[in-house]
């Protein structure tokens, strides 16, 4: 039997309320997380900070938005749609922009 994912969750408070790191409502997170890993194929694990990411959360509140940018991903999905995930990265924090403005060499682009 593989090894199953394991997973670090913290909750902390935000000046918007009560934040479970990695989703905001708990119940809709298992059932993402079944959806894909299926039912035995995941732990999640209580940790204060896990990898940084508690405060680097906290700093964006402070308003360090910048802080975000350093925060590590890993997406599912076909490679197109994983381009697409990185490629809004790009996107300043507070910015808008269109699908076909994305940076080149991102999703949707062609060099």
């Amino acid at each position: 039997m593989p090894e199953i994912l394991r997973l670090l969750k913290d909750q902390f408070k935000t000046p918007i309320g009560e934040m479970l790191l990695a989703a905001d409502h708990e119940d809709r997170m298992l059932r993402l997380l079944r959806r894909h890993y299926g039912k035995n194929g995941f732990a999640l694990v209580p940790n204060q900070n896990p990898s940084g990411l508690t405060q680097t959360i906290k700093s964006y509140f402070a308003g360090e938005f910048s802080s975000l940018d350093a925060v590590p991903t890993r997406t599912a999905g076909t490679p197109l749609l994983r381009e697409m995930w990185r490629s809004l990265r790009y996107i300043p924090c507070g910015v808008t922009i269109s699908y076909g403005s994305l940076p080149n060499g991102s999703a949707g682009q062609t060099q």
